[in-house]
């Protein structure tokens, strides 16, 4: 089996009852799987641990062994190890445990240890940051919030553009919303932290620019909509 096949045989696995063999295709996923098919990277801080999460719901060693590999991962990064391939990996552990807390704390410890490598790790975890409503420390790594709006903004209508050029309607459909979430959902990021850091002025501002920058009016709609809301 490729690594593609051994993450589903893995939810099979755990559909059938065979706890302790899926978590074994889990943790062979998670530390062979790119070595063989590097296109699997987004799989694998998405969909595998989402499936080895929830096997640790029903499977207690599962939930300890994913727990354990976060704990050492995070060990790694407080004593030096300056890997921000490693702190995502860490933080998408940390979304799948539920447990954002973790991913705030950590990056306060490499903001204080080494704040150049911190810069690496910030897309990673300004959410955890807002949601432990530590604003000061988000601005911290956002020393222009126009250039940071007009960065996802340049993105987003790259991404739009392409998913208009898909054929498939479904396929489609399912790309610009997924995009338009992404986009909208880090926007909001931002204006949580502008508008508690710079004022609710600016962040009305950066509301404006975020709608009238989108290029498809249809989409544009739609981001108001969420950015409204």
């Amino acid at each position: 089996m490729n690594a593609s096949e051994r993450l589903r045989h893995a939810k099979a696995l755990a559909l059938d009852g065979h706890f302790a063999e899926a978590l074994a295709e889990h943790e062979w996923f998670h530390h062979n799987a790119l070595a063989e098919e590097p296109a699997l990277r987004g799989v694998r801080r998405s969909f595998a641990l989402a499936y080895w999460a929830e096997l640790g719901q029903i499977y207690a060693p599962a939930l300890q062994a994913l727990t354990d590999l976060r704990n050492r991962n995070e060990a790694a990064l407080r004593n030096g190890t300056d890997d921000s391939g490693l702190f995502a990996d860490v933080a998408a552990i940390n979304h799948y445990l539920q447990d954002e807390a973790s991913t705030y704390r950590l990056f306060v410890a490499l903001d204080e240890r080494n704040p150049e490598f911190a810069i690496n790790c910030f897309g990673r975890a300004v959410g955890a940051i807002v949601r432990a409503q530590d604003f000061q420390l988000a601005r911290k790594y956002i020393p222009n919030p126009d250039a940071a709006l007009a960065a996802l903004m340049c993105d987003f209508n790259q991404s739009v553009a392409h998913a208009f050029q898909l054929t498939d309607k479904r396929h489609r459909a399912l790309r610009l919303q997924a995009e338009t979430g992404n986009f909208s959902d880090d926007v909001i990021l931002l204006l949580s932290i502008t508008r508690n850091t710079d004022g609710a002025a600016t962040a009305e501002r950066l509301i404006r620019a975020a709608i009238s920058g989108v290029s498809s009016e249809s989409i544009r709609r739609r981001v108001a909509r969420k950015l409204c809301a």
